[in-house]
């Protein structure tokens, strides 16, 4: 009988083969978002204001309908609250047909207060008063496809100046800036419509990564008050630098005020 011979180890195994590293997209700023919505077909204006300001997908625009549009006013502000119930998806043959949002994310999305106006103008314009009627058509009735609504958006980019910018780019900035509000990481995922953390929590590392930048400019700040900024001293650090020069036996008492000792409470952790 012919001796089996096992390997301990698997001689194929590549050292980070499992690991895909993904380049980052770009964000878009606030100037390109709104240059890009002044410039894409009028009936899809408002598609450019959800991607980013709601963080939501193509299929789930696509998918929306007129009874998902609420308003809500909590006595000073008057909110839209657009629930996302489905997406429409577009198979490699056939016709369109809805299902679950992606990761079965349905949920509620507050907008900003100043997309009301936005929302209503184009409720008014382009969609049916049946609350069932769907929010984005095209000039035909015709719904709009990946396909074609790519040569739309590809026209708008360019005349906003951001021609390697993809749609799905606008929810990545959206998700940026709801991370910068300092939302967290719960937040992050029921506004994404993440059941995983992995995402959020590049986000949350991205506001981080802003915070130290924050930080830093305020050093620079302070630097150019003090002149090199190591002048300022926190209360009663240059007390102790100094007391080696004061005369043997005499002692700097610490006050015990209350306006010297000041606890700070309610500061969560990053």
């Amino acid at each position: 009988m012919e001796e089996r011979r096992l390997l301990k180890h698997n001689p194929c195994t590549i050292k980070g083969g499992g690991k895909e590293d993904s380049p980052e997209r770009p964000t878009a700023t606030l100037e390109q978002v709104f240059k890009a919505a002044q410039e894409i077909q009028e009936r899809y204006r408002l598609v450019v204001l959800l991607a980013t300001f709601g963080s939501l997908r193509f299929a789930e625009m696509v998918g929306l309908r007129r009874g998902d549009f609420s308003v809500l006013d909590d006595g000073e502000h008057r909110y839209c609250v657009v629930r996302v119930d489905r997406q429409t998806v577009q198979p490699d043959s056939g016709p369109l047909f809805e299902d679950d949002p992606k990761a079965k994310s349905k949920r509620p999305v507050t907008l900003p207060p100043f997309l009301v106006s936005e929302i209503q103008w184009h409720l008014d314009a382009f969609v049916d008063a049946d609350p069932d009627a769907w929010v984005f058509v095209g000039p035909k009735g015709g719904r709009p496809k990946r396909n074609n609504f790519w040569n739309i958006w590809n026209a708008a980019r360019i005349a906003a100046g951001i021609p390697d910018v993809h749609l799905h780019d606008l929810r990545h900035t959206g998700n940026t800036l709801a991370a910068e509000t300092g939302a967290t990481l719960r937040e992050l995922m029921d506004r994404m419509g993440h059941s995983s953390t992995r995402a959020a929590l590049i986000y949350l590392h991205a506001r981080e990564e802003r915070g130290k930048n924050i930080a830093a400019g305020i050093e620079s700040m302070v630097a150019q008050v003090t002149g090199n900024g190591h002048e300022g001293h926190a209360r009663g650090t240059e007390d102790r630098q100094n007391q080696k020069d004061r005369p043997r036996g005499t002692v700097s008492k610490r006050s015990t005020s209350k306006n010297e000792l000041e606890r700070v409470t309610g500061i969560e952790p990053a």
